[in-house]
């Protein structure tokens, strides 16, 4: 994607990224570099130029000195775990498995680069403000994000946006009991992310159900999921996962709360 692109910038010009619903504006100074940030509601395309931002907008300041500079702006997945929900709560029986696919908004990772090394990080910045949720018990749990969109069963309810990174989720109920799907917490750091013909993608998540109050066992694809022609990867996962690791996944509503 075009997005993704190291890019020069000419001393004093600002160049504006538009990624769905986030604004991002970078300026490049003899000894500086700005950063600035808006958020919209509305879940635009993408597109770079040379654009001012309005004259009220707050600028982020950065010292840093490079050679040969350019900008690079990528995608990583969020630093948190996420909550996803089906549409509506599904009942998976024993021994049978269901596939969903999961939109994750992305944060972008904006960079300085010295030729063709990184020079200097200048931070992460969320395309979506996500809400905070709590996942497991009032003393035992972890602090995570709420999505907003719901998972999908087919490919086709998703509409293909910039800021949002599709996950192929395949549930397997490895239990003796029915597994009521109505949440359930993805380890959003375990995840690459590549490039497909319409959408961006993850690596493929399967989670095994085996059972109410018991870790469920999860493993990642090693490469790109076999679906939109996604091959390129774009970035990788924040902390990869040892094959087959277990955890507590599944959840029903009584189990979390919010704030």
């Amino acid at each position: 994607m075009e997005i993704w692109k190291p890019r020069e910038i000419a001393p004093d010009t600002t160049l504006h990224w538009l990624i769905g619903p986030l604004d991002l504006w970078v300026r490049q100074t003899p000894e500086e570099w700005l950063v600035a940030v808006s958020r919209g509601e509305q879940e635009r395309g993408a597109a770079v130029d040379v654009e001012e931002p309005p004259e009220e907008t707050e600028w982020m300041r950065w010292a840093v000195r490079a050679s040969n500079p350019r900008i690079r702006l990528g995608p990583i997945m969020p630093d948190r775990p996420v909550i996803v929900r089906p549409a509506s709560p599904l009942q998976i029986p024993p021994g049978q498995e269901a596939r969903f696919f999961v939109g994750v908004p992305i944060r972008v990772r904006v960079a300085v680069l010295s030729g063709e090394k990184e020079a200097a990080q200048l931070g992460e910045i969320n395309t979506l403000q996500l809400s905070n949720s709590w996942f497991g018990t009032p003393t035992e749990g972890e602090l995570c994000y709420a999505l907003r969109t719901r998972a999908k069963r087919t490919l086709d309810e998703l509409t293909p946006v910039p800021h949002r990174a599709v996950c192929s989720l395949l549930l397997r109920n490895a239990s003796d009991e029915t597994l009521d799907f109505q949440r359930l917490c993805l380890q959003a750091r375990h995840l690459n992310i590549y490039e497909g013909t319409r959408h961006m993608w993850t690596n493929e998540g399967k989670v095994t159900f085996k059972g109410e109050g018991t870790f469920s066992e999860i493993t990642y694809g090693k490469g790109a999921p076999p679906f939109d022609n996604a091959k390129a990867r774009l970035a990788e996962a924040r902390d990869k996962p040892e094959r087959g690791f277990v955890s507590k996944t599944f959840g029903n509503l009584k189990a979390f709360t919010s704030f």
